[in-house]
C-alpha cells in the first residue's frame, strides 16, 4: 500500500533507499579469510553490479523532501550514492585480502609500526605460504615468502605500507587466525568493518602519525569531549548558514557598519558574496564534524546500553576511543597541499579513492613514464574522483527541479568552479613534487608553505563555493527571521526543509 505524502511535507527517505546496503555487506562478508579466494573473488565481483546499481539510483529515486527545497540536506544524503558505488568497486575488484584485517592499537608506536618488530619482506594475501614465528597474538613475529598464491600482488604502498612492514606482520597474523572465526564473530567483524570508514585500527587505514590527537579514554571524559566537539561544530555551522543566507541582504551593511564606513553599500556586495563563499567551505566543514561527533556518541551509547542489556556471551566490546580519533588534524594551519589533502583533512573516501583511483593509473602509467609522473597521474586520479563525487551529489540533489539560472547564463566559473578547484589540488600536488625534486626539500611547515597552501585551497576554493552557490546548493533555505528555536539549538537542522520548524508554516 502506497501513502500518499502531502505536497511540500517533510519527510526523510525510506528504508527502500537503503536497498543497496544487503549486496554491499554480502561483498564485505565476502572479504572475510574464512571464505578461500576462489569462492570470495568471483562472489564479490558479481556482487557488484548490483550494488553499484542501486547506490547511484538511492539519491535519485528516494530523496528529503520537499526536493524543491532541501537541495543542500539532499546533497549530503546524495554523496553516500557515489560513495557506495567506490566501496563497491573496491570491495569487488581486490585481490588482496590482507588490508581488510584487524590489527588494533596495542602494541603501535607512535608512527604506526607495531613496537620490538624487526623489518620483514613485503607480503599480500594467503594463508598456506605464510610461515610466521610464534602465536597469533606474538607482535614480534617473522613472515618471510610471498603469501597470494600467484606470487605477483604486494601490499600497496599508500595503503598498509604506511603502517610500517611490521604492522603488516600483525595484519597477516590475524588474516590466519580469523580463519577459525565463528559465524556469529564473521557477522560482527564485516559489520564493524562496513561501519569504518576511514579505516582506523585496520590495516588499511591511515597511519597514527597522520591522525589528531587520541580522543580521552576514560567514557564519561570521552562523552564530554565528543559533546563539546559537536557543540563547537553546531556553533560555527549555524553562523555559516546565516552569513550565507543573509549574504545579498544584512551581510552588505553588515560589513558597512562594521568594517567599510566609507564605501557605500552597495560596492560591498562583491565582498559579501565573497565572504559568503568562503563560508560555504566552513559550513561544509562544520557539518562533517557534526556528523563525526553524533556518529562516535551514537556508537558510544549503544555500545554501553548492548554491553549492560546483553549476556556475556553477546555483548559487544568496550568502546574504545582510539577507534574515533579527530576527523580533520589541525586543518586551519595547512603544512602543505600535500599534508593537507593526506593527512589534515578527513580521510573518509581515502581508501575507495586510492583502490579505485590511484593505485590502477600508478600501476598503468609506471612502466610508460617512470614512476613520479605515474604518480602524478594517479593524485590527478584522486582529485577528479573526488570531484565527481561532489558534483554527482549535487547533480542528483537538483534532479528535476528547474535550474535556478538556465545553464546557457552561467558563467564558465560559475558552472564549472567546483571542478576547477578539484583539479588545481592536483596540479599543487604535482608542483609540490617538482620543487622537491629540484631542491631536495619539501614543502612542509612554516609561513611561506601556510601562504602557498592558502591560496590553493582557500583562493580557488572560493571558486567551488561560487559555483556550489550559483547551482542552487543554498536555494530555498528559508530566511532566519522565519526560523523557529529548533534551527537555532539542534544539530543540522537548519538545512532541514521548511514547513519544519519554521514559524511561519505557509511556504
Amino acid at each position: 500500500m502506497t501513502t500518499l505524502v502531502p505536497p511540500d511535507a517533510f519527510a526523510l527517505p525510506p528504508l527502500s533507499a537503503l536497498s543497496f546496503v544487503p549486496f554491499i555487506f554480502a561483498q564485505v562478508v565476502l572479504l572475510h579469510p574464512i571464505f578461500p579466494d576462489h569462492i570470495s573473488r568471483p562472489l564479490r565481483f558479481l556482487l557488484t553490479f548490483p550494488a553499484v546499481f542501486l547506490s547511484a539510483l538511492a539519491p535519485f529515486k528516494w530523496r528529503i523532501e520537499p526536493s524543491h527545497l532541501a537541495i543542500g540536506a539532499n546533497f549530503r544524503w546524495g554523496v553516500f550514492g557515489p560513495n557506495f558505488i567506490l566501496k563497491s568497486l573496491e570491495w569487488g575488484l581486490a585481490v588482496d585480502r590482507t588490508p581488510y584485517q584487524w590489527i588494533g592499537f596495542e602494541g603501535l608506536g607512535e608512527d604506526g609500526r607495531p613496537k620490538g618488530v624487526e623489518r620483514v619482506a613485503e607480503t599480500a594475501e594467503g594463508s598456506e605460504d605464510v610461515k610466521a614465528k610464534g602465536s597469533k597474538d606474538d607482535t614480534t613475529s617473522v613472515v618471510s615468502g610471498s603469501i597470494h598464491p600467484d606470487g605477483t600482488r604486494k601490499l600497496a604502498e599508500d595503503d598498509v605500507g604506511e603502517h610500517g612492514d611490521a604492522a603488516v606482520v600483525k595484519a597477516v597474523s590475524s588474516h590466519t587466525a580469523a580463519v577459525k572465526d565463528s559465524p556469529l564473530q564473521v557477522f560482527l567483524s564485516s559489520l564493524h568493518l562496513l561501519t569504518a570508514m576511514r579505516g582506523i585500527g585496520y590495516a588499511f587505514g591511515p597511519p597514527s602519525h597522520s591522525l589528531g590527537p587520541t580522543p580521552p579514554r576514560a567514557p564519561l571524559a570521552f562523552f564530554r569531549s565528543a559533546m563539546l566537539d559537536l557543540i563547537k561544530a553546531h556553533i560555527i555551522s549555524t553562523l555559516s548558514l546565516i552569513i550565507i543566507i543573509n549574504r545579498q541582504t544584512t551581510l552588505p551593511h553588515l560589513l558597512h557598519n562594521s568594517l567599510l564606513p566609507f564605501l557605500p553599500v552597495e560596492s560591498l556586495q562583491p565582498l559579501a558574496n565573497t565572504v559568503a563563499y568562503f563560508f560555504v567551505g566552513i559550513s561544509l566543514w562544520a557539518q562533517m564534524v557534526i556528523g563525526h561527533a553524533g556518529a562516535s556518541l551514537a556508537f558510544f551509547v549503544s555500545t554501553s546500553l548492548l554491553r549492560t542489556i546483553l549476556p556475556n556471551s553477546l555483548r559487544p566490546p568496550p568502546f574504545d576511543s582510539r577507534e574515533w580519533p579527530p576527523l580533520f588534524n589541525s586543518p586551519a594551519v595547512p603544512r602543505s597541499i600535500t599534508v593537507f589533502w593526506s593527512s589534515q583533512w578527513h580521510a573518509l573516501f581515502r581508501k575507495p579513492f586510492t583502490s579505485v583511483g590511484f593505485e590502477p593509473v600508478v600501476r598503468s602509467l609506471t612502466p610508460i613514464f617512470g614512476k613520479p609522473i605515474a604518480r602524478m597521474g594517479g593524485a590527478l586520479a584522486v582529485f577528479l574522483l573526488s570531484g565527481w563525487l561532489h558534483d554527482q551529489a549535487l547533480f542528483s540533489a537538483r534532479h528535476g527541479l528547474p535550474p535556478l539560472t538556465p545553464p546557457m547564463e552561467l558563467s564558465f566559473i560559475d558552472r564549472w568552479g567546483a571542478w576547477i578547484f578539484f583539479i588545481s589540488q592536483a596540479v599543487a600536488v604535482a608542483l609540490e613534487g617538482m620543487f622537491t625534486r629540484l631542491t631536495g626539500r619539501k614543502v612542509n611547515g612554516g609561513p611561506w608553505a601556510a601562504l602557498w597552501s592558502y591560496s590553493w585551497i582557500v583562493g580557488v576554493g572560493l571558486l567551488a563555493g561560487r559555483s556550489w552557490v550559483a547551482l542552487g546548493l543554498v536555494r530555498d533555505l528559508p530566511p532566519v527571521q522565519d526560523w523557529g528555536w529548533q534551527r537555532y539549538v539542534l544539530p543540522s537542522v537548519a538545512l532541514a526543509p521548511p514547513p519544519l520548524w519554521i514559524k511561519n508554516k505557509l511556504v
